[in-house]
């Protein structure tokens, strides 16, 4: 550079003189994301970008892409577009519990629930799937979803457990016993092991059991087995002889 009178006052070799690059950072593709009223900047050094957008089927996205200086305020012209999310999801098909949540929780509009039941035809169905009229979808069925308003309840059933406990009382110096049933659902019958003539069985619909020894026996122990109409549970009764004296005894010792 030269001044007026033709004097060089200042010198400079090289091929570039200036840079904005230098100023302001390189340029980058940059692009505004929104969706419902919610924008998120990106940055990235290609022309493409992959992100994971939080959206409902039914929500508007709206994209703004250009490019600038990484650093600057001043951008290229802005290309903006717009779409509404959709989805098309499949019900799955005899899908087991594990396998159910996890497919209701990749979607923000499915609530998945348990119930618990004792009737047999829902167990074996597993699980009921309904839209937000209460209409069924079956297990196998794609739909296409593009409706904010949207929503899938997923009901998956479970077996209710129930209780059931023997409780026996001895007397007559442990020549009787009744051994009682306490059940959450009603008694339906007693299951014997012997058919020991020395020892006598009686019982009414609603239970207890009730044993006595008549006789000598010749077994050492027998089984009663309470049934419900979901539960079963063994009792072991020993038969002690004490020279000659016999009695019974829930205790193996």
């Amino acid at each position: 550079m030269k001044n007026s009178s033709g004097e060089v006052i200042i010198a400079a070799t090289g091929t570039c003189l200036f840079d904005y690059t230098k100023l302001y950072g390189p340029i980058r593709y940059m692009a505004d994301v929104t969706v419902n009223g919610t924008t998120e900047h990106v940055v990235s050094k290609e022309n493409k970008y992959d992100m994971t957008l939080h959206a409902s089927p039914g929500d508007k996205v709206k994209v703004e892409g250009y490019y600038a200086f990484e650093h600057g305020s001043f951008t290229s012209n802005k290309l903006s577009d717009e779409a509404t999310i959709t989805a098309t999801i499949t019900i799955p098909s005899n899908a087991s519990y594990s396998e159910m949540e996890a497919w209701a929780g990749r979607y923000d509009f499915v609530t998945f629930k348990t119930e618990t039941t004792d009737d047999v035809s829902l167990l074996n169905r597993r699980y009921r799937v309904f839209d937000q009229n209460g209409n069924e979808l079956s297990p196998g069925q794609s739909i296409n979803v593009n409706n904010s308003a949207f929503r899938i309840t997923v009901t998956y059933y479970v077996e209710r457990e129930h209780t059931l406990s023997l409780v026996p009382t001895s007397s007559g110096d442990g020549k009787n016993m009744t051994i009682a049933v306490q059940s959450d659902t009603p008694f339906t019958y007693w299951d014997i092991s012997t058919s020991d003539p020395g020892i006598s069985f009686s019982s009414d619909e609603s239970a207890p059991l009730f044993i006595s020894i008549v006789g000598a026996p010749s077994v050492t122990s027998f089984s009663v087995t309470a049934h419900t109409e979901y539960k079963a549970a063994t009792m072991t009764i020993y038969v002690r002889n004490n020279d000659g004296n016999y009695y019974l005894s829930t205790n193996p010792d």
